[in-house]
């Protein structure tokens, strides 16, 4: 150190005539949640980077595989739907909205069951299978409308 201090005398007169608003500085801070969110200080303010307070940014493929896991994780359709891209969300949207106009008549809906295993038909031809486990009846498949044939001509 005492052979670098002017070099290191240098350096502090430099910084300090440097004006704070010029600097910027990022940290990753380490939650007890496991998460990790990153601060970021410009012109003076930190600030938490992303749309929303605890809304990751998904500037890049690190960033979005990490918004992904933490969707999955936390179990939030909301955060899986953001990180989706515009074709992959509105398709699943659609599927999603078609499933509740196909489900929405109770008596539209036809039911078979055998032992554990059920199938429900939608007036549209989607079946929804079913399995009881422990006694609960869990959603196992939802297929697909089968097509029209206007659908199938175009």
């Amino acid at each position: 150190m005492k052979e670098n201090q002017r070099e290191l005398s240098e350096q502090a007169n430099h910084l300090a005539k440097l004006d704070e608003g010029a600097l910027s500085a990022e940290a990753d801070v380490h939650l007890s949640t496991g998460e990790v969110t990153t601060l970021k200080k410009k012109k003076g303010v930190w600030w938490v980077p992303g749309d929303v307070i605890g809304e990751p940014s998904l500037r890049t493929p690190q960033e979005t595989v990490a918004a992904l896991r933490r969707a999955i994780t936390r179990r939030s359709l909301h955060g899986v739907l953001r990180v989706l891209s515009r074709g992959s969300r509105a398709e699943l949207e659609t599927e999603m909205t078609q499933l509740l106009e196909d489900t929405e008549d109770e008596l539209d809906l036809a039911y078979e069951t055998q032992g554990n295993d059920a199938r429900v038909r939608t007036t549209s031809g989607r079946e929804i299978v079913l399995r009881r486990e422990a006694g609960q009846w869990k959603v196992v498949e939802v297929g697909d409308r089968p097509e029209s044939s206007d659908e199938r001509s175009q």
